[in-house]
């Protein structure tokens, strides 16, 4: 059982991370470079809001590529939304 939810759990943040564009750390209790990665992630960002391409939630999933045009630029971000509010 334990071996199943440790599983499911790696598998879940997996999928959050994979989801958002985030990182995770699993199978690991080194959390320093972790943890320095975290703050120069932090360190410098851009926020951008998008608008629904249509008035009425139609809860289907919508993709988002962002692009930069500067070279040495690494983006995280989310592969998109479901507008099903």
């Amino acid at each position: 059982m334990a071996k199943f939810i440790a599983t499911w759990t790696n598998q879940f943040s997996a999928s959050v991370f994979e989801s958002t564009g985030g990182r995770a750390l699993v199978r690991s209790d080194i959390f320093e470079p972790a943890v320095a990665q975290m703050f120069a992630d932090t360190g410098f960002y851009y926020l951008i809001a998008v608008a629904p391409p249509v008035a009425t939630p139609d809860g289907k999933f919508h993709e988002v590529t962002v692009k930069v045009n500067r070279p040495d630029v690494t983006v995280h971000a989310r592969r998109g939304y479901f507008y099903d509010r």
